[in-house]
């Protein structure tokens, strides 16, 4: 289950034993106190970086949890149930789920990896990226999931096209690379180091999806890198792959 600073957790069997692992990975252990154990906002950590921020922060995380299942939308924070997991499987049409929403578009690649995913169709899976003449200019074969990361791909402006193979199905969607001189772009020198510059770097990500017209791939390449170290961040990877993108 996923707790944000404000819930409280009740644990109503004293033989009960349970940890919280933080927004920096990070386990805290809960010890009983008589026959229950509430855990609070400060147990949980609160947000050093203003009301503002707090507020923002909090209310993408309430989408998040929205999104995944693990809260009902008007569901009373106190009440808290379990995540339901998502899969993506091999029975279903081939799909993009993130180009369900104007496409794909990122901001230009300079020796950089483009993360991809999808759902449905069936493995073994065939990704070709061509340019706008139609010439391949990446092309991996014998993919097993429904992930995988073209590595130091460097892409200029202008438009592409993803194609993804998988048994009898076939999909291809368009990929717009845009300048990084446009404004859009989201800097990425380097990976942020406290949990304070991650949480901001998510939200400015999940602000950027919320622009549509495919903006939702650049963000998800944001996503994929903060997840290692960033908890809420894997929950937002897994709402987009699922095709769950902020609205406006």
């Amino acid at each position: 289950m996923y707790l944000k600073p404000g819930d409280t957790l009740i644990l109503k069997d004293q033989t009960a034993k349970a940890a919280v692992v933080m927004a920096n990975g990070s386990v805290k252990p809960l010890e009983m106190t008589g026959s229950q154990k509430i855990l609070a906002a400060p147990d949980l950590g609160g947000n050093d970086l203003g009301q503002r921020t707090e507020a923002t922060w909090n209310s993408a995380v309430d989408w998040l949890l929205v999104r995944v299942g693990a809260r009902d939308s008007g569901q009373p924070s106190e009440k808290i149930v379990q995540a339901s997991a998502r899969a993506l499987g091999d029975t279903e049409t081939l799909l993009i789920p993130l180009g369900q929403d104007g496409g794909l578009r990122i901001t230009e690649k300079k020796q950089q990896p483009l993360h991809v995913t999808w759902s449905g169709g069936h493995a073994p899976f065939i990704l070709t990226l061509k340019d706008a003449v139609g010439q391949p200019i990446a092309l991996e074969k014998g993919i097993a999931s429904h992930r995988y990361t073209f590595e130091n791909l460097s892409l200029k402006p202008g438009n592409y096209q993803l194609e993804i193979a998988g048994g009898e199905d076939q999909i291809s969607m368009p990929l717009a690379v845009v300048g990084a001189s446009s404004g859009a772009a989201i800097s990425q020198k380097k990976l942020p180091s406290t949990d304070s510059e991650r949480q901001n770097l998510l939200i400015e990500a999940m602000t950027l999806a919320k622009k549509g017209n495919g903006w939702a791939f650049e963000s998800y390449q944001i996503a994929v890198n903060l997840a290692p170290s960033f908890p809420f961040a894997k929950i937002y990877l897994e709402a987009l792959e699922g095709g769950d993108i902020p609205s406006p």
